[in-house]
């Protein structure tokens, strides 16, 4: 079973079942979406076109495969263009968080490519391995809360300018699902930045077949879906 959405807006997916199964997501680290589609479509991204906007989502993609015990692989790419001084600022850094035991460490949250497509059509690609660290996230101590086995990993990304596309691809794995059996997720595809295109692909077993989605808020026309 595949569903397919193209959203622009919330989307809520839910399964319960239980049972195992090995599935693969298809996803990589050099990226799923078609790059030079992409860089087309994000020529049209400019101030005058989005003159609100500090940056924009020109394509986003989430590629993600569950098991039936409720296991899960997720690959998440996208291609980000800077419009302002300030989102410039904001994607020096990059960030993924991950949770032990859900996730065990690098090897489940991870950060494999990170490059920088320039106005004039040059690529610089960003040395994660020496550009990245792994640290304990302190936004909890703010609750007086301090757990170790929350984790950030950070990717440096310098040489970023206005008018640059950021292209990073993400990766997750979760080894240890919160309930045994189920699985579910949520996409928050409306926010602070416009978004050109986001597409999410959500693969399973025949066996366990989603049997929730809601859409929050829709905008007609604005979100559309298929499965197989």
């Amino acid at each position: 079973m595949k569903l397919s959405s193209s959203a622009t807006i919330l989307l809520f997916v839910q399964v319960i079942g239980q049972g195992y199964a090995d599935v693969n997501t298809g996803g990589n680290a050099s990226g799923m979406l078609d790059r030079q589609e992409v860089i087309e479509r994000a020529a049209g991204v400019t101030s005058n076109s989005f003159p609100n906007a500090e940056d924009v989502l020109v394509c986003g993609m989430t590629r993600l495969a569950y098991e039936l015990d409720g296991t899960y692989e997720q690959w998440y790419e996208a291609y980000v263009k800077v419009l302002t001084e300030e989102a410039r600022r904001k994607h020096l850094t990059l960030s993924s968080y991950y949770t032990i035991p859900y996730q065990r460490g690098p090897e489940d949250c991870s950060i494999p490519l990170v490059e920088i497509i320039h106005a004039d059509g040059s690529v610089t690609s960003v040395d994660v391995a020496s550009q990245s660290k792994t640290m304990i996230n302190p936004s909890s101590m703010n609750q007086n809360i301090y757990n170790p086995n929350d984790k950030i990993i950070k990717v440096n990304v310098s040489g970023l300018e206005i008018g640059d596309i950021l292209h990073f691809v993400m990766y997750d794995r979760i080894v240890q699902p919160r309930m045994a059996g189920t699985f579910s997720d949520y996409f928050v595809l409306e926010g602070t930045r416009p978004i050109v295109r986001e597409v999410i692909e959500i693969t399973g077993p025949i066996a366990l077949p989603l049997q929730r989605i809601a859409l929050k808020d829709e905008i007609e026309g604005a979100v559309s879906h298929t499965s197989e």
